[in-house]
């Protein structure tokens, strides 16, 4: 993998958006589509994001950089020795 440095996740937002310690802006996971807040199914997207994310270190590569100072990404964890690609799961526990 690429080296991406690490940043630590203190907040979920929705099932597709974080925030991490650092000022870089709010993290968008790239190619995920889940419900909109108030939506069927929004509470358990940010609730799968929340169980993958929330507390721990995760490495974004970051495609877009956008007007609202958000991050649209790849975001990885690592999980039991390897890295495990969060957009994937998220993508997976929702169909």
């Amino acid at each position: 993998m690429l080296y991406v440095p690490e940043e630590y996740v203190t907040e979920v937002i929705t099932g597709q958006t974080f925030q991490t310690s650092s000022d870089r802006g709010v993290v968008r996971l790239a190619d995920v589509v889940v419900p909109e807040p108030g939506l069927p199914g929004a509470n358990r997207a940010r609730a799968a994001l929340k169980d993958l994310v929330l507390g721990r270190f995760v490495r974004i590569k970051v495609r877009i950089f956008d007007r609202r100072a958000s991050r649209t990404a790849d975001v990885w964890r690592y999980v039991a020795g390897e890295y495990e690609y969060v957009n994937a799961v998220v993508q997976l526990n929702l169909n």
